[in-house]
């Protein structure tokens, strides 16, 4: 737990220590200035539940001094509190696959969190042991520049560990892609049986080193090259309110299919499926009239094609039009598979397998990467107001030092987001809500100043919680 001042106490020096018997002590002692008559909050305590269930906390007072310059012990009066905690989950995914012994697969790891991230420790573990980490590579869309990355197979457990050497750059809040992890399908492994690729021991840890509350989903893995792999490639269109995109699905199959039945879940929802098309080798299809999206709001896709069927080989057959709405308040959208089924000419099921995921994220049209702008501009971000992150825009000619910072309405800095040299053109950043020590701010208005050769520009953005 720590403590933290409030616009009474800037020049206090306060300090909060866990004592015997579930009791907390809260020293204050002002370095300058006094604290002048008035009401209102002179601390925040940040603390941390030992359950992890939810629960109902009463908050008393046992003992409290109060002095004056003199030292000499003031009148007091106090309230007690209720608090109604609850238990925030981080979700740990992976993705599944199949592999062929001798061979690698690759599966995906995903986080979804509500809390900065600082540090993650995890091992993953096949069952039946037919499987052994390889490798790992973190992921390009999550800066890691001051993070140390490891990845080693210890026992039966791949273990993985992140950590943010500075406590300056954690993963922010939202849902995104980690990691890719490489692992080795040993020789000999029973081909055709399925795996479970699930987590073992699992830590994920805030600013203070502290483990949040985290549930891991475990992948199925299929031993050897299935009938039929389905996945999701070729991901258009970047995210923004109101914009389109599309996607495909794609299909590998050793056998001729005639059945297609898929559901694909948009995490989190901001999708709408607009139009199927049938590709290549399903040309011929028919897109059945109950595709779209079903009553739980999941991607639902049957199709069927009974002259030819659709021919073993590989690529894409199915292409999805999505139209996102106006309410985007993550920086992506994760296309997960929730179930795939496959049918021969007679109905029969077909093994299937999914890999893999697909993602919309925030990007330029081709026209507008392809010039520089004329001026120097800042755009107004999106979605505003926002929780938890933000797209900031602005416009350079020529390359440019940068500065953008993030202040609130009494002019104090919460964040820098760039302090450097980018290059001329359109250029992009994400603000996730959090301040330079990676504490989530406060629901409010703020303004981001934007500084670039001789130019100035701030704008408003308000914040919702």
């Amino acid at each position: 737990m720590f403590i933290l001042p409030t616009e009474r106490t800037e020049t206090w020096s306060l300090e909060i220590v866990d004592v015997a018997n579930g009791n907390m002590a809260i020293t204050g002692i002002s370095l300058g200035e006094p604290l002048e008559p008035g009401d209102g909050a002179v601390c925040r305590a940040v603390v941390y539940p030992i359950s992890e269930e939810e629960t109902t906390v009463s908050l008393t007072y046992a003992d409290a001094s109060v002095q004056d310059i003199n030292y000499i012990e003031m009148n007091w009066t106090s309230e007690s509190a209720v608090y109604e905690v609850t238990i925030e989950t981080q979700y740990l995914t992976l993705t599944g696959g199949y592999g062929v012994p001798g061979s690698q697969m690759t599966a995906s790891l995903l986080l979804q969190n509500t809390q900065p991230v600082f540090g993650i420790q995890i091992d993953i573990i096949s069952d039946p042991p037919f499987m052994m980490g390889a490798g790992l590579d973190v992921s390009g869309l999550i800066d890691f520049s001051t993070w140390s990355i490891s990845g080693d197979q210890i026992g039966a457990a791949y273990r993985i560990l992140l950590y943010d050497n500075t406590l300056s750059q954690p993963i922010p809040p939202g849902l995104g892609h980690v990691a890719d992890i490489t692992l080795d399908m040993l020789d000999g492994s029973p081909e055709g049986e399925m795996l479970m690729l699930g987590f073992g021991e699992t830590v994920i840890s805030d600013i203070n080193n502290l483990p949040l509350h985290t549930v891991g989903s475990s992948a199925d893995v299929y031993i050897g090259q299935p009938p039929v792999a389905y996945s999701i490639g070729n991901v258009s269109g970047g995210l923004s309110p109101g914009g389109t995109g599309s996607f495909d699905i794609q299909m590998t199959n050793t056998e001729y299919a005639y059945i297609v039945e898929l559901s694909i879940a948009d995490v989190p929802e901001y999708l709408t499926v607009t139009g199927i098309t049938t590709l290549d080798r399903f040309e011929n299809g028919t897109i059945d009239g109950s595709s779209g999206e079903d009553d739980d709001q999941m991607f639902y896709f049957l199709g069927y094609e009974f002259t030819t069927g659709i021919m073993p080989g590989e690529g894409p057959i199915l292409r999805v039009d999505v139209e996102m709405n106006q309410n985007i308040q993550n920086p992506s959208v994760m296309l997960l598979f929730e179930s795939v089924a496959t049918g021969d000419d007679g109905a029969n099921p077909i093994i299937s397998v999914a890999e893999g995921f697909g993602q919309f994220i925030p990007s330029l049209s081709n026209d507008e990467s392809a010039s520089i702008p004329n001026e120097f501009a800042l755009h107004p971000n999106y979605p505003n107001p926002f929780n938890p992150a933000t797209l900031i825009t602005y416009d350079l000619p020529i390359e440019s030092r940068v500065q953008l910072d993030i202040y609130d309405l009494m002019g104090r800095k919460m964040k820098t987001l760039i302090n450097g040299i980018e290059s001329a053109g359109r250029n992009t950043v994400v603000w996730y809500a959090t301040d330079d020590h990676g504490i989530s701010v406060s629901a409010g208005v703020y303004l981001y100043r934007f500084h670039a050769g001789n130019k100035v520009f701030t704008r408003k953005m308000i914040l919702m919680k």
